[in-house]
């Protein structure tokens, strides 16, 4: 009868182990974090993917490498041909980082994910000055024109030949159908003929002229070498773009079309500033309105969280910060993933409970609130139901009380003293059963009913032994003759 107070004993001591367990592994975290803390951090190395040396990328990718190898991060730079090829870099694993354009699509971007933006490199529309000083519409410059897009896979062929499809201008195909003639040259080659015009004289200047293009499109940033390169020749002016907020609505609502490899909605407003670059008279003469594309920093998605959080480091806590002013990835648009490590980096700082943690906190309190408010309310009916009374074991008392002293000579003459002896045995085991079950509400009441019970056994023992006489009237025996 005592198995269940023994179970409840056995359940408690249990119970007993679990601080102890909370506390083992409170002081192995502590441990390992301090291990963690004072370990020496290994070098890490890194492969980084850019794309033409003629760009402001490489400048970033300079300084860049000195502030990482102070914190012992090297960095090994792999040449690319443009967004297309440094994105299949990182995604096949070839490069950790690669420096690339934002605005644009490739199909195996879905494998990598954004750590850091930078600048905002600007659509340069460079027209040769005999056609810019005819004071033409942009349209009339482009049409019948030799117009230099890049090579193909670069941030210049993909936003140049999206342009020109969004003024309805085609290039001429093998039978010269079309608006325009399409030109291919790198930005090193337009470099080197712009240095040999710039150098040349006479005949070969004059081969030089023909050779280049009419009209150059191509995404630098400001300013640029290579397009101070093309100024210098004077034989190029810089002009604005004029449609760029009709631009960068025109794929709205519908969303991008399948086969489209620019984002619309993720070029940027950009501008040419007056005064940007030297010749005779600062050019452009005022500000150039233009469209533009963020310069970023990707990693592969599975990029070690120890090297991400050392890249982060560079970027954001060096001299590096102060001369290229790199943006969260939370402040700008981009069609990449922010990286994991990017993330937890940039909550580094953030306290413990946010307001947005007590929003949280609070709806879950009102909701967990309510619903222990209704358990408990169950709870506390079904205990109830549950309880017994004091009077219910009294009655069954008083019942063999009156037994015991004759009140009920009906029941009493069927009933021996052993009979009543063990219906108050049972009683009282009823009663401990009751209280272990937490069916009986405090200790004195508990003792007070086992008193009163002892007193009923006492009286029932001090009573003469009782039979049945041979008429049905109860008669008085001596103990020692009771049955």
């Amino acid at each position: 009868m005592l198995s269940l107070p023994v179970t409840r004993f056995v359940a408690n001591r249990a119970w007993m182990g679990v601080p102890l367990l909370i506390a083992a592994v409170c002081f192995g975290w502590g441990i390992y974090a301090a291990y963690r803390s004072l370990s020496a951090e290994s070098d890490v190395f890194v492969r980084l993917g850019a794309g033409s040396a003629m760009t402001r990328r490489y400048h970033i990718l300079e300084s860049f490498d000195r502030e990482a190898r102070a914190r012992d991060l090297y960095v090994e730079v792999v040449p690319t041909q443009g967004f297309e090829d440094s994105i299949e870099h990182v995604a096949e694993g070839k490069t950790d980082l690669a420096i690339v354009s934002s605005g644009l699509r490739s199909d195996a971007a879905k494998d990598v994910q954004l750590l850091a933006g930078f600048e905002v490199d600007e659509l340069h529309i460079l027209v040769r000055r005999s056609i810019a000083e005819k004071h033409a519409s942009l349209f009339d410059m482009l049409r019948g024109r030799r117009i230099n897009l890049g090579h193909e896979g670069t941030n210049d062929y993909m936003l140049a030949s999206d342009v020109l499809h969004f003024l309805r201008l085609h290039a001429k195909d093998a039978s010269g159908k079309g608006d325009f003639t399409e030109l291919n040259f790198t930005k090193e080659e337009l470099a080197s003929l712009a240095h040999d015009v710039r150098t040349e004289t006479g005949v070969q200047r004059a081969t030089r002229l023909q050779t280049m293009p009419d009209v150059i499109l191509t995404v630098v940033s400001q300013p640029s070498v290579l397009a101070q390169s093309l100024l210098d020749t004077e034989e190029y002016e810089l002009v604005p773009f004029p449609y760029v907020e009709p631009y960068l609505m025109s794929n709205l609502p519908e969303g991008a079309e399948d086969g489209d490899r620019v984002d619309r909605l993720l070029v940027e407003r950009a501008t040419i500033g007056g005064g940007m670059y030297l010749g005779e008279s600062p050019m452009p003469a005022w500000d150039c309105p233009t469209l533009g594309l963020r310069t970023l920093l990707v990693a592969r998605a599975d990029f070690p969280a120890a090297s991400a959080r050392r890249v982060m480091e560079t970027i954001f806590e060096t001299d590096f910060a102060r001369r290229v002013s790199p943006k969260s990835p939370r402040e700008i648009a981009a069609a990449y993933k922010i990286h994991p490590e990017a993330e937890a980096y940039l909550d580094r700082d953030e306290p413990l409970i946010t307001s947005s943690v007590c929003d949280a906190a609070s709806e879950l309190f009102s909701i967990v609130g309510a619903f222990g408010a209704g358990a408990l309310s169950i709870y506390g009916y079904l205990r109830r139901r549950n309880i017994r009374r004091p009077g219910e074991y009294l009655d069954e008392i008083r019942e063999i009380d009156a037994l015991v002293s004759g009140q009920r000579p009906d029941a009493a003459q069927t009933l021996s003293a052993a009979e009543l002896d063990l219906r108050l045995t049972q009683l009282k085991e009823r009663i401990i059963h009751d209280y272990c079950c937490n069916r009986v509400q405090g200790e004195m009441v508990l003792l007070s009913v086992l008193s009163i019970l002892a007193d009923s056994r006492s009286q029932l023992r001090a009573a003469p032994t009782r039979g049945s006489s041979e008429n049905g009237m109860p008669v008085e025996r001596k103990p020692g003759l009771a049955a």
